[in-house]
């Protein structure tokens, strides 16, 4: 019998970087565990492996600024919550392109630490040092256009830096990423109460979201959808299966901090994959400037001109708007056909932003980086949704006025055409976001507790939907669907089905 493998769990720099770059071949952490463990003939964990690849961007960032490859551990800040809300006012400091300093730093330290009640902190020259050193700092002077005036016209930028740019890659590979804001729960009778709104804080904050949005050129691929809240743990999420990627700040808005996250999460897979694409961006305050990444090359718009250039603007973000609305109109108009109290969660939001952004076509998407100057090629000829427009027309009067003024569709869909995406936060918003975060309390914002549904009552009423389809329709991609469909209820029945115990087992009583 071989001898019995030890056991390590504390690995050097060096090694974890070796297990971070043998991951981007091999995603499957359990496989990894066994690979690392035959090649160096110890026993390692797939715990540990997760570990290390949920500190890949700090043990990178270590290595990148000189922390010796030997040491085992990196040193974690003595308040983490200060750390990271010292980090949070950088990046929004640098994605603003204001001039930052070593004292500049200290001092925000010290009113962050006073502001989340830390006693005796010193940012002294020693703490700013290993600051720096945990989070990769330099302090050099950072280039970009988001706060330079533009000079060239937005002709000369396509010419002389977006066409050299796009024969370098393949229109699959070229992607225009962009936030938008909605009210996720507004109703046609609410709309001028709401529209124009910015809403960069106070009750209606809490109606809101934030959509991070993006596709490629071609059409053949959307960047998957990500929601920003104001809610950490809604209500309406318990014990529930998210439909899409969900963040939270107290503004529901997109960050530096968090978008850089995004990226570099992105920039993961797509080492993976052994791709490289080009990400056009506009010179938001949420988007750095100074981002390096392996495998994304970032280019910005000139300043103000998005509303021409950048391909979100042109159509892409409306159209989403638009299947989403119809969406949620068809759902105010089921409960009212069955006599049902309209009650309508974050988490369904979620589900039908997902569904609205599936719907929208390739077409659509070519036509608006057409629009942009990325193609040159004449605009398709697109159907009208006349489904909008019926489900407008069959709307009660009642649910189409506010305070005695009818409401147009066009006010509807434009009712949050000027909600903030983001900007900054105060030092006091910051420690306040800081404090929140260790809080294990779920938001009240959404009190409507969802009905669960039992599964031999989903299972009659699909029952029904199968008949139903069956005769009508003998198509075999309709008739694929029902399988899968069937399957899938199966499964969940059969994971539902409780084992007896031996006691149950054999009629005996407890």
């Amino acid at each position: 019998m071989s001898a019995q493998k030890r056991k390590r769990t504390d690995f050097t720099l060096k090694e974890k970087k070796e297990i971070i770059d043998a991951a981007k071949n091999e995603p499957n952490q359990s496989k990894l565990a066994r690979e690392i463990s035959k090649k160096w003939g110890v026993e390692v964990k797939r715990t540990t492996v997760k570990g290390i690849l949920s500190k890949k961007d700090a043990i990178e960032a270590a290595i990148k600024v000189g922390v010796p490859s030997k040491r085992m551990k990196l040193k974690q800040a003595h308040d983490p919550k200060l750390d990271e809300g010292v980090l949070m006012w950088l990046k929004q400091a640098r994605g603003q392109n204001l001039p930052i300093s070593g004292g500049l730093i200290k001092e925000k330290a010290m009113k962050l630490a006073e502001l989340m009640h830390i006693p005796d902190f010193m940012a002294s020259d020693g703490w700013l040092d290993k600051f720096k050193k945990r989070h990769g700092i330099t302090f050099k002077t950072v280039q970009g256009e988001a706060g330079a005036v533009d000079s060239q016209s937005l002709l000369e930028w396509q010419q002389q830096v977006l066409r050299p740019l796009l024969r370098q890659f393949s229109a699959d590979d070229v992607f225009n990423l962009d936030e938008t804001g909605l009210f996720w729960q507004l109703l046609p009778n609410k709309t001028m109460a709401f529209r124009g709104e910015k809403c960069t804080g106070g009750k209606k904050s809490k109606q809101r979201v934030t959509l991070l949005v993006g596709t490629n050129m071609s059409g053949s691929e959307k960047f998957p959808l990500l929601v920003i809240g104001s809610s950490k743990r809604p209500r309406a999420f318990k014990n529930k299966e998210i439909p899409v990627e969900y963040k939270a700040n107290s503004k529901a808005w997109m960050t530096a901090k968090l978008f850089e996250e995004t990226l570099r999460a992105w920039d993961g897979r797509l080492s993976q994959q052994g791709r490289r694409v080009l990400v056009c961006l506009d010179n938001f305050s949420g988007h750095p400037t100074d981002l390096q990444l392996n495998n994304i090359q970032l280019v910005f718009f000139p300043p103000n001109t998005t509303a021409n250039s950048q391909p979100m603007d042109q159509g892409i973000i409306e159209n989403l708007k638009r299947h989403y609305k119809k969406l949620l109109l068809s759902r105010r108009l089921e409960a009212m056909e069955e006599g049902k109290e309209f009650k309508f969660t974050l988490l369904d939001a979620l589900h039908i932003a997902r569904c609205a952004w599936e719907q929208v076509g390739k077409s659509t998407i070519r036509n608006c980086f057409v629009k942009a100057k990325f193609i040159e090629e004449e605009i398709q000829t697109e159907a009208q949704d006349v489904e909008l427009l019926e489900i407008w027309e069959t709307l009660p009067a009642e649910e189409k006025m506010h305070e005695n003024e009818e409401i147009e569709l066009s006010d509807f869909l434009k009712a949050d055409e000027r909600l903030a995406t983001g900007g900054s936060f105060t030092m006091e918003e910051i420690a306040e976001e800081m404090l929140c975060s260790e809080e294990p309390v779920e938001s009240e914002e959404d009190e409507i507790e969802e009905e669960i549904v039992p599964i031999e009552e989903a299972q009659r009423a699909w029952s029904t939907v199968r008949k139903f389809l069956q005769q009508r329709s003998w198509k075999p991609d309709v008739m694929q669907a029902c399988d899968r469909l069937d399957n899938l209820i199966y499964e969940i029945r059969r994971k539902n089905m409780r084992q007896p115990t031996i006691r149950e087992s054999f009629g005996l009583s407890k």
